[in-house]
């Protein structure tokens, strides 16, 4: 992650980090994962090791809507004079 990530890349991060801890909530490996959100091995390993600039934000919301369905995604951005938080919940 950046030093000063845009509020796009937080949520790229934390959408990854989402679905990192549903496998991990869940004990699945990472082919199980893969098949489940219907990418390839190395483009859902990208997601689970949080490699946001590898990965777009279509595919990592259509990932979360295959594990968590009925799925909707919110997104709250705060900004403070240096610092960016976004949440997704």
């Amino acid at each position: 992650m950046p030093e000063n990530p845009t509020p796009s890349q937080l949520v790229k991060y934390e959408l990854c980090e989402k679905i990192l801890g549903y496998q991990e909530d869940n004990d699945l490996s990472d082919k199980e994962i893969a098949k489940r959100i219907n990418l390839t091995l190395p483009k859902t390993e990208d997601i689970l090791f949080c490699r946001i600039e590898k990965v777009n934000s279509d595919e990592l919301i259509n990932a979360v809507s295959k594990l968590f369905s009925p799925a909707e995604i919110k997104v709250i951005v705060e900004q403070k004079k240096d610092t960016s938080h976004v949440w997704v919940v």
